[in-house]
């Protein structure tokens, strides 16, 4: 499962991601589309760690994927 509960990242003052949630179940196949720049390739990133988000969370299988704990490590692993 993932979820995104107020998932936003922000770059400075003019980029800003706006809050995202969203929910999809284990069985389901879910696509993400968008335009160049739309941050499709941020999204993926704030759920796989590579960037930090300013706030919200992003969860994979219920564990929250920021802060690095010993779970995360494991299920990202």
């Amino acid at each position: 499962m993932l979820q995104a509960c107020q998932l936003t990242k922000s770059c400075d003052s003019n980029c800003t991601r706006h809050a995202l949630n969203r929910h999809v179940a284990l069985s389901r196949i879910f696509c993400l589309l968008g335009a160049n720049g739309a941050g499709n390739t941020s999204t993926i990133s704030l759920f796989l760690n590579f960037i930090a988000a300013s706030s919200g969370t992003a969860k994979i299988g219920g564990f929250v994927v920021s802060g690095g704990t010993e779970q995360t490590r494991r299920l990202l692993a």
